[in-house]
């Protein structure tokens, strides 16, 4: 009878740690801030204009800037700010193209003086950047893009890393010199 009592004890208590580890949930806030959160950091960011293209290459921008036009700058630009993969690595990407219903890229211009790249591992993809391209972060890479100026590398190191694909061109100097304001 002892037995009996025992066991039934254990049969109840098992009974409740299994319904109570079937049903335990996370705060639904919690999930609901993680997953806006991780949004915010991997979603795209549109420029349709000067002001959204500047707020995108910014910190508080996103981890990829997509322009829909031309677009012209008489002031420097900085593209900063630091965006994880989900992998956990820093990833940039200046895409200066949309799509057409095709998959073809249709590029555009970007005319700035000069433009400084502060974030680790930006792609320039498609299009052209009409000015000087200053690389203050490892990882540049181009893809099918055209530099119409100079592109500078604040040290030989990031010189030596940066990748081009057959596709892409810099039309003056490729060389080491820092950016100064």
């Amino acid at each position: 009878m002892k037995t009996k009592k025992i066991l039934l004890i254990s049969l109840v208590l098992l009974s409740i740690f299994v319904l109570a580890a079937c049903t335990t949930q996370a705060p639904a806030t919690d999930s609901a801030n993680e997953q806006t959160e991780a949004d915010a950091v991997t979603s795209a960011s549109q420029a349709v204009d000067e002001e959204s293209f500047k707020k995108g290459i910014s910190k508080e921008g996103n981890f990829i800037v997509i322009t829909s036009s031309d677009l012209s700058f008489t002031e420097d630009l900085l593209v900063d700010g630091e965006f994880l993969n989900s992998s956990g690595n820093p990833v940039r990407s200046l895409a200066l193209a949309q799509y057409d219903e095709d998959g073809n890229p249709i590029r555009y211009k970007l005319t700035v003086p000069r433009i400084a790249i502060n974030s680790e591992n930006t792609l320039l993809e498609y299009g052209t950047i009409e000015g000087d391209v200053y690389i203050q972060a490892p990882g540049f890479r181009t893809k099918e893009a055209t530099i119409d100026g100079n592109l500078y590398f604040a040290t030989q190191e990031l010189l030596d890393e940066f990748a081009a694909d057959e596709l892409s061109s810099v039309t003056k100097e490729i060389g080491v010199k820092e950016y100064t304001e």
